[in-house]
């Protein structure tokens, strides 16, 4: 209990710290030549702020919808970030099969690593393949919808075998309110098949899940920082009955080449990897995160 509020402390001290370090006149702003925004003309925030708007829009439009060609994207976010008992980390991408179709097979990693012990042992490495077609319907309520099947798996043997086989539909929305672009998905689930080790894994994690993301929340060219909100509905589609909850905070540097962002997520709840689909846990964790 000591260690992980010692933890916590130290997590927001250095938030503290790096805010406060990229926030002070003459740190990125002096080194690049680019005027800070609290120098500005009152009247010129609006067109800048408004194409920033707009190529963040972009960057979602071809992130959730069929229009960027691209053999491999990003699929999910993906980052390494360390907590006060182990180390996340999380590789994911997608490829397009055929230049024309939405057809996609995409692949994600999540691996949980127990960095403190002496053999730095990995606690549990999940694979997840997934096959599924993307539908972009037009409509004002839709941005494009996914369908298909995927298979998550920790490839261990005998009593920590855990696996699990579902077809989904994935709703993916992209709108606009002020100056915050938001992205919001969503999945609908029905079970295929599980291993023996988890046979009860949908009364933890249920049949559906839901993610939000604020982009820029902040009205402000220097410092852009997006709001993640991640939540795994629980047995009966209730949420957290007993489910998970994800929340993240992303802080973007704009003026440097420094392209990776600061991630701080925190995650309480049930099956953050396989081997611990009935196992509670709760951790905040900061690392580096690639967006879109």
């Amino acid at each position: 209990m000591i260690r992980s509020a010692a933890f916590l402390c130290a997590v927001l001290a250095l938030s503290v710290a790096v805010l406060t370090i990229f926030s002070s006149p003459g740190c990125v702003y002096a080194d690049s030549g680019i005027t800070a925004p609290w120098e500005r003309e009152k009247d010129e925030p609006e067109s800048v702020e408004a194409e920033e708007l707009s190529e963040e829009k972009q960057r979602l439009e071809r992130a959730l919808g069929t229009r960027d060609k691209s053999k491999f994207t990003p699929h999910k976010m993906n980052y390494g970030i360390i907590g006060a008992d182990d180390a996340l980390m999380q590789i994911s991408f997608k490829y397009r099969l055929v230049s024309d179709w939405g057809m996609y097979f995409a692949f994600t990693n999540v691996i949980k690593w127990d960095i403190y012990e002496s053999s730095t042992p990995y606690h549990d490495i999940n694979f997840m393949p997934e096959l599924f077609y993307r539908f972009t319907p037009k409509n004002d309520w839709l941005f494009s919808l996914d369908a298909g099947y995927w298979h998550d798996s920790n490839g261990r043997t005998g009593e920590e075998d855990r696996a699990w086989d579902q077809v989904f539909m994935r709703f993916n929305k992209i709108f606009e309110v002020k100056h915050v672009n938001i992205a919001w998905k969503t999945n609908v689930y029905y079970e295929l098949g599980t291993n023996k080790g988890n046979q009860d894994i949908g009364e933890y994690l249920g049949w559906w899940d839901t993610c939000v993301n604020l982009l820029n929340i902040l009205p402000t060219r220097g410092h852009n920082i997006d709001l993640e909100l991640f939540m795994w509905s629980g047995q009966d589609g209730i949420p957290f009955k007993p489910g998970q909850f994800r929340a993240g905070i992303i802080y973007k540097l704009k003026y440097v080449s420094f392209q990776p962002s600061f991630y701080l997520q925190y995650f309480n709840g049930y099956g953050e990897v396989l081997i611990d689909h009935d196992v509670r846990t709760e951790s905040w964790r900061i690392g580096l995160a690639f967006l879109y």
